[in-house]
């Protein structure tokens, strides 16, 4: 995300640089980068593609944290490891009684 970040903020400061200062002064007369709206055009289209881009990173990290099964997993290797404390620094012994049915009581 960090590098997805650098690259469109540094890619929309170059733009504006080619459509403010470069564009007008150098481009033929009739140019698209001669045009007043040069400017708010391209910082506006490289703003919603970046948005885009965002949005599809931040999808794809909601669906991997969210993710019912890997959830579950996670939840599960915890409640493994913490069994496995509470077994290692037991010393006292567990017996377990069970009753059968129809047995006398």
């Amino acid at each position: 995300l960090r590098y997805l970040t650098t690259i469109v903020w540094s890619t929309i400061v170059v733009l504006f640089f080619v459509t403010s200062l470069i564009g007008p002064q150098f481009a033929p007369e009739g140019s698209l980068l001669r045009s007043p709206a040069a400017n708010m055009m391209s910082e506006c289209f490289l703003d919603v593609l970046s948005k885009v881009l965002f949005l599809v990173v931040i999808v794809d990290v909601h669906y991997a944290i969210f993710d019912p099964v890997a959830r579950t997993e996670r939840r599960l290797e915890e409640l493994r490891q913490l069994m496995a404390a509470v077994w290692e620094s037991s010393s006292d012994v567990i017996a377990i009684s069970v009753r059968a049915a129809g047995s006398g009581g």
